[in-house]
């Protein structure tokens, strides 16, 4: 049996249809773009909005939101752990656990911790599409973790690799 479409959905390119089922918001971080001499808030959407979701569940601490105590995840206690095995396997568990909670467009296929040694400054810089972390990641204190997920509602596989800083560095205290 064949499903026939609405009109306005049979003529829609696939990314347009699927920027309407995955939706859309405010840009992360919060920008303004300038339409001649209108501004206005520039908007995500589509797999850039579930990638910058997945940020904002990752880099809130639990506690941290106002009425919503619960969301966010627990990496920010790891923060001062070595960076051995036993701190990859909590990462990877801490990552995967506030994303099942939080972020039900998605399913989680795969998170990995990538020690320094295994990560390229190209490929963080491209991944993060930003250099501001190569400086920690040459210095060995940054641990890149590889979500690798499938959009629940169009199937489309995604990936984002979210930049865990180690808060490694000696405490002088102008000594």
């Amino acid at each position: 049996m064949t499903k026939i479409l609405p009109r306005s959905l049979a003529t829609t390119s696939p990314e347009k249809l699927t920027n309407r089922v995955i939706g859309s918001g405010p840009n992360f971080p919060f920008q303004f773009t300038d339409n001649g001499s209108v501004k206005s808030v520039l908007v995500a959407s589509g797999p850039k909005k579930i990638n910058q979701s997945i940020w904002t569940i990752l880099s809130t601490r639990k506690g941290e939101r106002v009425g919503r105590p619960a969301f966010g995840s627990n990496l920010q206690r790891l923060v001062f752990e070595p960076n051995d095995d036993v701190l990859w396997s909590r990462l990877e568990e801490s990552t995967a656990e506030a994303l099942r909670i939080w972020e039900r467009r998605i399913r989680i296929i795969r998170v990995t911790a990538i020690p320094p040694s295994e990560m390229s400054p190209n490929k963080l810089a491209t991944a993060l599409q930003t250099k501001e972390y190569i400086d920690y990641m040459r210095s060995g204190s940054i641990v890149g973790i590889y979500v690798e997920y499938v959009i629940l509602r169009t199937n489309q596989v995604g990936s984002f690799v979210y930049p865990f800083v180690l808060q490694t560095a000696p405490l002088s205290y102008g000594v």
